[in-house]
């Protein structure tokens, strides 16, 4: 019988480089219906640990046609041409 291997199996990583990042950039606040910094609803961020990554994408495009209907101006931040 072969004795067992010695090598410990190396951690896997928290992110590959398919999985999708989480968009909180910890600005953790309600602002009414949804979170001051990254657009999300309580549901949405009580859900994302557990959700799969076609789920977090699906919350992604959720948030940013929130964001562009809600703050059409987030995008020009940044961009005055005075």
């Amino acid at each position: 019988m072969p004795a067992p291997s010695s090598r410990a199996v190396p951690p896997r990583p928290l992110l590959t480089p398919e999985a999708v990042a989480s968009p909180c950039i910890d600005v953790c606040r309600m602002d009414g219906e949804f979170c001051a910094g990254c657009w999300r609803t309580i549901a949405e961020i009580a859900c994302w640990g557990n959700a799969g990554d076609a789920e977090k994408r699906l919350i992604l495009a959720a948030v940013a046609q929130r964001r562009a209907r809600l703050d059409p101006d987030a995008g020009l931040a940044g961009n005055c041409a005075d």
